[in-house]
């Protein structure tokens, strides 16, 4: 059977990961250690290494995981979106998935936000989006432009604020 599929390997990858995030409510991902990790997700050390590196290589997994999340809402970024948008004055079509998965996920966002990770990620969903709007940029009026630009710094600003509480 596949390691990845493996209901044994899920199941503890899902408590490492719930182990750290409920760490980190209390302490800075620094401050974490893998004995933390493993104690509060009781499992041996042994079965952590099985499937991380380090806490860092499980933080970049869980990095990972939750950009390709979010790439899924690139589609909702479209000009035909935006000047709809435009016309009815209903926030940007991607804003409202983007927000909820933001609240639905908010323990990673806590987690990536409590690390030096931080920036890291940010600059990854940066050249993973900027792209994108600045393919749609040209079309627009300055107001349109600072509407989606400032939409970005919404959902960051959303993420500081759920992590923050």
């Amino acid at each position: 059977m596949d390691k990845k599929s493996d209901l044994r390997t899920i199941r503890t990858k899902e408590s490492i990961k719930k182990a750290l995030y409920k760490l980190a409510e209390d302490k800075s991902f620094d401050e974490i250690s893998v004995t933390d990790i493993t104690k509060k997700a009781m499992i041996n050390r042994s079965t952590f290494y099985l499937h991380y590196r380090d806490k860092e290589d499980l933080l970049q997994s869980l990095c990972d995981e939750t950009l390709h999340e979010l790439k899924k809402y690139k589609s909702y970024l479209t000009k035909e979106a935006v000047f709809q948008c435009r016309r009815s004055g209903a926030p940007l079509p991607h804003l409202v998935p983007v927000l909820s998965y933001i609240e639905k996920n908010s323990d990673f966002f806590n987690t990536i936000l409590k690390s030096s990770a931080k920036y890291s990620f940010f600059i990854d969903l940066s050249k993973e989006f900027i792209p994108r709007l600045k393919s749609l940029i040209p079309d627009f009026e300055p107001d349109e432009t600072a509407l989606i630009y400032g939409s970005g710094i919404m959902i960051t600003s959303t993420g500081i604020y759920s992590a923050n509480g």
